[in-house]
């Protein structure tokens, strides 16, 4: 009973990290889209 408890809380767990990561990911793309074109005009 132990086991499954651990084991269903290692899967939520593993789940929503794996969602962070990917919104973390998103807002990076994100952020480097919006200043793309400041470093253009920075290297130009």
């Amino acid at each position: 009973m132990m086991s499954i408890f651990f084991s269903s809380c290692n899967i939520s767990c593993v789940h929503s990290s794996f969602q962070l990561f990917a919104l973390a990911l998103s807002f990076s793309f994100y952020t480097d889209i919006l200043t793309l074109p400041q470093q253009l005009k920075l290297s130009g």
